[in-house]
């Protein structure tokens, strides 16, 4: 990816101490993010489309200096307000944004949460591809400002679509594993607020709130400090994955947005080149 390149440059000749998880919000133009994403500049991607914010300050990358507690080394961050306060440590409150939510989002979360339907602050990327292997998968984490404070009813959440535009079926595939869930903030939950039970507690990874935080419901917590995100809870490595029919054209939408009101951020790290990389072993599979 060329602007992880540059960015592991940067933090290869800045100071160690300081510069230990990066976020680099230089967004040029729709068709980089996608293929940069994607981690193949030869993949046949078209109609790339992009939406954060009116600069996009809700998309960018990041590097992974030195945090062992955050197992991604580098990728891309959407985030439902602006990239350049995604930085660790978790010691301030993200609340930027103020801008439209997803409308395919909200009816996809109002599964979960039927008492509200407007999403805000939908960070968005947008690609069609025609398929030349039999599935796909990505590798991610979802943080959020609202864990350990509103997670029993504010469901900030996301959504994987896939759409066949040779047959017209569309799915979403961001679902809790072996469930038919919705991903959001009050899915995948450690019940560190207290007024809520822990839901699939399995797939969340911990608070960044304070050594004690949680652990009345077996969650673990680490010191704010000590946190590589600006972010009060995270979920484990999650995986995505979509089956396809060879030779059909497909979309692909990836949306993030706050839900029930338009603060408190949320956001999603994807692994670098983790489609890239299923893609070829799946086409190293098909020519073997």
């Amino acid at each position: 990816m060329r602007k992880l390149l540059l960015l592991v440059l940067i933090i290869s000749f800045s100071n160690k101490s300081v510069a230990q998880f990066i976020v680099n919000d230089n967004i040029t133009s729709a068709q980089d993010v996608v293929l940069d994403f994607i981690g193949n500049p030869n993949f046949p991607a078209s109609n790339f489309y992009i939406s954060a914010g009116p600069t996009n300050q809700g998309i960018g990358y990041f590097v992974n200096y030195s945090y062992s507690n955050f197992p991604l080394a580098n990728g891309l961050v959407l985030c439902t307000g602006n990239v350049a306060e995604v930085n660790g440590p978790n010691i301030s409150e993200i609340n930027t944004g103020g801008w439209s939510g997803d409308a395919d989002l909200d009816a996809i979360l109002t599964t979960i949460d039927p008492g509200f339907s407007a999403s805000h602050d939908a960070a968005i990327m947008q690609f069609d591809f025609v398929a030349d292997v039999s599935s796909i998968s990505l590798d991610f984490i979802m943080a959020s400002e609202e864990y350990g404070t509103y997670e029993c009813s504010f469901s900030d959440g996301f959504a994987f679509i896939v759409t066949n535009l040779t047959t017209g079926i569309s799915e979403n595939v961001a679902l809790v594993p072996g469930t038919t869930t919705p991903i959001s903030v009050i899915t995948v939950r450690g019940g560190g607020n207290m007024g809520c039970a822990a839901q699939n507690i399995n797939y969340f990874e911990r608070y960044n709130l304070g050594a004690s935080y949680g652990s009345s419901t077996g969650a673990t917590s680490i010191d704010p400090n000590d946190s590589p995100i600006n972010f009060n809870g995270q979920t484990k490595v999650l995986v995505l994955t979509a089956d396809l029919v060879v030779g059909d054209l497909y979309s692909i939408k990836i949306v993030i947005g706050d839900r029930n009101d338009d603060i408190l951020n949320s956001a999603l790290f994807f692994r670098a080149d983790s489609l890239a990389l299923i893609l070829t072993l799946l086409l190293l599979r098909v020519i073997w």
